[in-house]
């Protein structure tokens, strides 16, 4: 695999434990490489082709797409397309910045992200404002 997609991975994983300490079952959809020709190609199989993890609780789910550096945009855009989400599903966009930093952005319920709701930074969060 690409230096990428282990450093997707490695995301992946962080956030993975992350919500399995808060208790959570999580589900990670993980890429398969398959070999056509000469070539390997990556394909991907996230949940509902936008998420990575999808975390569980008796009373709770949490979908989470998970990004390294700024790709919020492609992300938030794949996400709202799906358009199947409820009231009670909440949703979430973790951006790793590097350097031990995530932006975790969650939908409103209206149609868009909020800005940022938290930040996780040396494995403390930090929660910034509650999704409306």
């Amino acid at each position: 695999m690409s230096r990428a997609n282990d450093k997707g991975n490695e995301a992946e994983l962080y956030v993975q434990k992350h919500y399995e300490a808060q208790g959570y079952t999580v589900h990670r959809a993980r890429a398969s490489r398959q070999k056509i020709g000469i070539k390997t190609i990556t394909v991907s199989h996230d949940i509902w082709g936008c998420f990575d993890l999808l975390c569980k609780k008796p009373d709770e789910i949490i979908y989470v797409q998970v990004a390294c550096g700024s790709k919020k945009a492609d992300k938030e855009k794949k996400i709202l397309a799906v358009d199947i989400w409820g009231s009670q599903d909440r949703i979430e966009i973790w951006l790793s910045m590097g350097d031990g930093e995530w932006k975790i952005y969650r939908h409103n319920g209206q149609k868009k992200f909020i800005e940022v709701a938290g930040i996780l930074r040396g494995g403390k969060y930090y929660e910034l404002r509650e999704a409306a």
